[in-house]
């Protein structure tokens, strides 16, 4: 995705990466091997010139579960039980939600066992200042044709975060691979 009117293309100051995943390139990062144990760390997103931002995860192939996050800051992610997620699922017919709160992470993406393919956009809101920051985000996935899986969440300190790591629900899944860019949101 090029930048456009109102987008800013955020190029991280580096990108860290552990328990057997990886990552290459600037502007647009390419990754391997998310999981439970696998992680990248993108530093240097957040800074005081943007108040939002917005995350494209294209590309996400996986066997099954959910791409998470942590809001990070000198080199030390924000892994308390301090977020919350809210949950719509849209599949065939079928729409349920669930709500899940005193979470370590966040949820902000997904592949299931029946998907090859997902694309995922998400807001962050706030995640450099000292306030809560509430994440808004779609992910479309090809399970049975499309489904739509859309999350609401929330992590409650006031604190200023510069980076974001994300890592898997899973032992193999879900980020067998794909790519992210990060946009700064113009005010």
């Amino acid at each position: 995705m090029a930048e456009i009117a109102g987008l800013k293309l955020i190029v991280p100051s580096s990108v860290a990466t552990s328990g057997g995943a990886t990552a290459s390139g600037t502007g647009k990062t390419t990754f391997t091997g998310l999981t439970t144990t696998g992680s990248i760390s993108l530093e240097g997103i957040f800074s005081s010139t943007y108040d939002n931002y917005l995350l494209v995860i294209g590309s996400l192939e996986g066997t099954g579960g959910s791409l998470v996050c942590r809001l990070r800051s000198s080199s030390s992610d924000a892994a308390g039980s301090d977020y919350t997620w809210q949950r719509l699922d849209a599949e065939s017919t079928t729409v349920a939600g669930s709500r899940s709160t005193g979470q370590t992470s966040t949820r902000i993406g997904n592949a299931s066992a029946a998907s090859t393919y997902s694309g995922n956009h998400v807001y962050i809101y706030g995640p450099n200042l000292a306030q809560p920051t509430a994440f808004r985000n779609v992910s479309a996935l090809d399970d049975n044709g499309a489904r739509i899986l859309d999350y609401a969440s929330t992590h409650s300190l006031s604190t200023a975060y510069t980076a974001l790591t994300l890592f898997g629900t899973a032992a193999t899944a879900p980020g067998t691979a794909g790519t992210i860019q990060v946009f700064g949101l113009s005010q």
